[in-house]
């Protein structure tokens, strides 16, 4: 049943504060905060026959780690991930029979995201909402006319959700006045087949990987 949905560690505030209290000194989270989910049961052909791909969100992992990142870093990530599941499920580690690790500067690297970070601005209180990414920008409009920003960076933020290139999908058409940051936040969603769609012909949209990384195995067998 748990491969079917998501599987998260976290049990506790406490545990989530001493994972960033690690990334918070530049230094990788010996118990990181994990959300796994096994998206080969959605499709099979992402792993042989009865085996599967395990991809986790993982936290805390410093962009600016010290020392800088490097294979044996990764791999150091890697291991206290593993760790941190065997708490959970010891035979894990019998059941991997490959990883992957990336970085926040391995994201920047392959998808050019500044930081890494797959939110383009952490989803705090003062980066969200009318805040979003700036007060003079939240409105979906830029300073290039006929630009429209509906990317992660925007209200409501990131995911596969594609709400912020919907809403501003809805300048893109035209609205009868001119809209605020905050009458654009009390406006209901109206459904039709356009809001399928993560942005539109004039609109910045994106979806991308984790902040912190994303580690995926190939599992040979259950475990737990």
């Amino acid at each position: 049943i748990l491969h079917r949905g998501a599987v998260s560690i976290s049990p506790s505030i406490d545990y989530i504060e001493r994972a960033y209290d690690d990334a918070k000194y530049g230094q990788i989270s010996k118990r990181p905060y994990l959300d796994m989910i096994f998206p080969s049961m959605i499709d099979p052909d992402m792993a042989p026959p009865g085996q599967h791909v395990m991809s986790c969100f993982v936290q805390y992992a410093p962009y600016d780690l010290e020392g800088g990142w490097n294979d044996q870093r990764r791999d150091e990530l890697g291991e206290a991930v593993i760790s941190t599941i065997e708490q959970y499920a010891p035979n894990i580690r019998e059941c991997i029979v490959g990883r992957q690790v990336i970085s926040p500067k391995d994201i920047e690297r392959i998808a050019g995201i500044t930081g890494g970070n797959i939110f383009h601005g952490e989803l705090l209180l003062h980066q969200i909402f009318f805040m979003r990414p700036t007060p003079q920008w939240a409105d979906f409009r830029t300073p290039l006319k006929g630009y429209y920003f509906g990317a992660s960076g925007a209200h409501p933020g990131g995911g596969v959700m594609g709400a912020a290139g919907m809403l501003a999908r809805t300048d893109v058409r035209g609205y009868d006045r001119e809209p605020t940051p905050l009458s654009r936040l009390s406006r209901p969603f109206r459904p039709d087949p356009m809001e399928a769609r993560v942005g539109t012909p004039g609109v910045s949209a994106s979806s991308t990987l984790s902040f912190s990384l994303v580690a995926r195995w190939a599992t040979g067998r259950q475990f737990g």
